[in-house]
């Protein structure tokens, strides 16, 4: 597997060389049924603390984003949920820091310049055009990740993330949550929409890896 370092003033990605998608990939949007296996992805327990915080905080209680970086970057972990009617709208795949290491999986970090995805609940903020285009500024909301708005970790798209599941780990990021082009503009007619920011929650779950799409 050749990996491919893009440099730039903000953000790094490393992926794999692999053009064209294997035979077994699935496409963008929520797999079959999901509205009936939704817990079995994100758990009940969770999707009632984020409403639940949603409400007393004055965020937006219809939607609600999850994502479980316990699954490997090739498999479908970003998802976004209907919290009123607990329902999948949206999976995806979602990319993580690279930590600046070469070793696959997660780190955490809320350091400055660690490179590190942060754990923790961030409340989406404006919007701003970038180097990547479309992002959506973050502000972390727990002592985990309350450097994130300071490291400019904020949420958008680049084409080395694909609509498809993956056999590999995708590309790596400094720190931001990057999706595909196409969810980025799923999620925008979400957010522009909503009046209260929508909340993404970052977080490892072991017990919700059952499931996911091969």
């Amino acid at each position: 597997m050749i990996k491919v370092y893009l440099f730039s003033a903000m953000v790094s990605f490393v992926f794999a060389l692999t053009p064209i998608p294997p035979a077994h990939a699935t496409e963008l949007g929520p797999d079959k049924n999901t509205s009936l296996k939704i817990f079995e992805k994100v758990s009940k327990k969770r999707i009632q603390e984020l409403h639940q915080h949603a409400k007393r905080n004055g965020y937006s209680t219809r939607y609600g984003i999850f994502a479980n970086l316990q699954l490997n970057s090739g498999k479908k972990r970003f998802y976004l949920v209907d919290l009123e009617n607990n329902t999948l709208q949206e999976e995806a795949l979602v990319t993580h820091g690279h930590c600046k290491e070469e070793q696959e999986g997660v780190r955490f970090s809320n350091v400055a310049e660690s490179n590190c995805s942060s754990e923790g609940k961030y409340s989406i903020g404006k919007s701003y055009y970038g180097i990547f285009g479309l992002a959506y500024k973050l502000h972390g909301l727990d002592k985990t990740n309350s450097n994130a708005f300071a490291r400019h970790i904020v949420l958008h798209a680049h084409e080395c993330v694909y609509d498809q599941t993956w056999p590999t780990e995708i590309c790596e990021s400094e720190g931001c949550p990057t999706v595909s082009p196409k969810v980025l503009q799923k999620l925008k007619s979400i957010i522009e929409t909503e009046t209260k920011p929508i909340i993404l929650w970052i977080y490892k779950d072991p017990s919700n890896t059952s499931n996911i799409v091969h």
